[in-house]
Parts: C-alpha cells; sequence; structure tokens
C-alpha cells in the first residue's frame, strides 16, 4: 500500500471514528451534546485518526495483516475518545463492543489468558483509583473510565496493558497541567480523561 491510499485509508479510518462515536451517542439527551455533526472536535478526531493510521501503515511496512489488526484494535479506542470529548460519557455499547472485539483478537492469537490477566489487573487498580478518587474528589473520575481500563488491559494484555495505562495517566497529567496553565481549565473543572488513556494505549500498541 503506498502513501496516497494509507492517507485516503486513514481519512476514511478518521469519518468512521467520528461517525461510530455519533451512533453511539444516538439517544442521549440533547442538552450533553456539545456540538453538531460536523465540529471542531469532529475534525480533531479525524486528524487522530488519519496519524494513527499513517503510524499504523509506516510501521506496518507493507504487512496488511498487522495493519488491519491495529486499525481494528484502535477503532473503539478512537470512537470512545470522540464521545468523551463531545459528551463527556464512555457508552457502554463502545466499550463492550471492544472488549468482544479484543477477545476475540486475542484469542485468534492464542493469547487470551494474557488478555484476561490484564483486562482484570486494570479493572481492579482502575477501580481502586475510582473508589477513594471520588471519596476526595467526588465526580472527577467516572466508572466508564475504570470499563476504558479494562477495554485497554483487553486488548493489550499483561504487561503491556498496565504500561499503556501508566503512560495515558502520564499524559493525562501533562494535558491537565497545560490546560490549567492556559487557564483553559480551573482546578475543579471536570476534563474528560478518556481521551488521554485512549492515547496512552495508541502509543503503545503502534510500539509494543
Amino acid at each position: 500500500m503506498g502513501l496516497g491510499l494509507a492517507v485516503l485509508v486513514g481519512l476514511l479510518y478518521g469519518a468512521l471514528g467520528s461517525v461510530l462515536a455519533r451512533l453511539s451517542l444516538h439517544g442521549l439527551r440533547a442538552d450533553r451534546l456539545r456540538s453538531g455533526l460536523v465540529s471542531p472536535r469532529g475534525i480533531l478526531l479525524g486528524l487522530a485518526g488519519l496519524a494513527f493510521t499513517l503510524a499504523a501503515w509506516y510501521r506496518a511496512a507493507g504487512d496488511l495483516s498487522q495493519l488491519a489488526r491495529e486499525l481494528l484494535l484502535g477503532l473503539p479506542l478512537l470512537a470512545i475518545t470522540g464521545t468523551d470529548l463531545e459528551a463527556r460519557l464512555i457508552p457502554n455499547r463502545l466499550t463492550l463492543g471492544g472488549a468482544v472485539l479484543g477477545a476475540a483478537v486475542a484469542a485468534a492469537e492464542a493469547r487470551l489468558p494474557s488478555a484476561c490477566l490484564g483486562a482484570a489487573l486494570a479493572l481492579g487498580l482502575f477501580g481502586v483509583v475510582y473508589i477513594i478518587g471520588n471519596r476526595l474528589y467526588p465526580g472527577g473520575f467516572g466508572a466508564g473510565d475504570v470499563k476504558l481500563a479494562g477495554l485497554i488491559g483487553l486488548e493489550l494484555g499483561f504487561p503491556a496493558g498496565l504500561s499503556a495505562l501508566l503512560l495515558g495517566v502520564l499524559i493525562g497529567g501533562a494535558g491537565a497541567l497545560v490546560l490549567l496553565g492556559l487557564r483553559a481549565r480551573r482546578l475543579k473543572d471536570p476534563i474528560p480523561y478518556g481521551p488521554f488513556l485512549c492515547a496512552g494505549a495508541a502509543v503503545t500498541l503502534l510500539t509494543n
């Protein structure tokens, strides 16, 4: 696959992620949706999909099966990024659908035990963070983030899933500091954490 075709696939992939995110929010109260079908967030998501596709294409070095694998595993993460940015929600239909897809890929690659261990550890660790964090700072960390952590652990397995989550936490911390420094957010304002976790997972997926 040449660069031109990879760019075209990346544009379509980004558009698919945007559409999937929008469909996943179907039935949501209108007041939770913060923009129309075409929005700066949608464009940003499309560019993220393009960048991920080009990175996966470069890494695959002509191996179309590897490229397809990484695009499949990355699609739920891309859509979740869109829903969390758009409505600060991570729909169950995305995490559960992604989990089914991740389990199928893990089974096909004979690494289902590693995937299950990664999911269990991620759910356990982020479950503890969720309980403690919401006692200290109610609303700062959602149950959707816990489910997303489980999905990432399942897709990447052990120990890569935990590395991805650690990277996501570090990216999230840096992003929060930047937003606070730019006064784009106040200290008590909620910051969607899903996109940062997805970014950590995407980087790990492409480098693992």
